[in-house]
């Protein structure tokens, strides 16, 4: 509702009990039930159906993220899902974590969505953080609750007949802020990969920091300039500011209240 006026809006059947877990461009990518995934347009309200996610053991929706590449209309549009592996335990008859984590990439080809499944190495032990995956430069970036970055190189893929676990490697750098508590997210902000870290009580302290692609770590940043950023579990993106006033910004949603309020970091260092 914005200035008291209402509006409404007839949903397909299918978005009934669906979730939202990755918007971009004008496409909301969601999910229903344990498996299902489609794309939906609230402008034009095309839906688009995926394969069904494969199930395997786990009984229920299984990624810590989700994302796509480009517009679910274009021939290059790839998914990309990380997920937590779990195997079963006999003796305890419950489900534990491996030493893998579970990646899934629908591509599209010849306007047939094709998808690929398989469990690469985690011996470095990455904890996917349950916020969304980026694309930044031909790569699908995934944040680590202790500050490591996994990367699935999508470019270097194209020229292979099946995507597999090699395109995937996991970058040892790490931040002394984390901690596994604070939110934290990816963004990519005229042209750098920005990392958002937001602390608690949530909102009072934010820290950003940038990707140094020569050295492969990150660096802190103490101002956004002209930009804003939008941060959120479904979607983070940035904007050249208007004007002044919410120059230099990150809006954020307060989810226990629903509210959106801004917070802003002092100018000091241009990116």
């Amino acid at each position: 509702m914005i200035y008291n006026e209402k509006y409404q809006m007839n949903l397909p059947e299918l978005l009934v009990g669906a979730i939202i877990r990755f918007s971009k461009d004008g496409w909301l990518l969601m999910s229903k039930g344990d498996r299902t995934l489609f794309f939906y347009s609230p402008f034009t309200r095309e839906i688009i159906q995926l394969p069904d996610v494969p199930h395997e053991y786990n009984t229920h929706y299984i990624f810590c993220g989700i994302s796509f590449s480009s517009l679910p209309t274009s021939s290059d549009c790839v998914v990309f899902g990380i997920a937590e592996w779990y195997r079963p335990n006999d003796e305890k008859k419950e489900l534990l974590i491996d030493q893998q984590v579970m990646l899934l990439i629908i591509e599209k080809v010849n306007d047939v969505w094709k998808p690929y499944k398989f469990h690469a190495d985690n011996s470095r032990k990455l904890l996917a953080c349950y916020n969304n995956p980026v694309f930044y430069k031909g790569n699908f970036y995934a944040l680590a609750y202790n500050g490591t970055l996994g990367v699935f190189n999508l470019e270097d893929s194209r020229d292979q007949i099946n995507f597999d676990k090699s395109n995937w490697k996991v970058i040892p750098k790490t931040l002394t802020q984390f901690d596994g508590v604070n939110p934290s997210y990816l963004v990519e902000c005229e042209g750098e990969l920005l990392l958002v870290i937001f602390e608690r009580p949530f909102g009072k302290l934010v820290e950003i920091f940038k990707m140094d692609p020569c050295k492969m770590k990150w660096v802190k940043v103490k101002s956004l300039g002209n930009y804003s950023l939008f941060i959120s579990h479904t979607s983070s993106f940035s904007v050249i500011a208007p004007d002044s006033s919410i120059a230099n910004k990150i809006y954020f949603s307060r989810l226990n209240k629903g509210l959106s309020i801004a917070s802003q970091i002092e100018p000091s260092v241009s990116i």
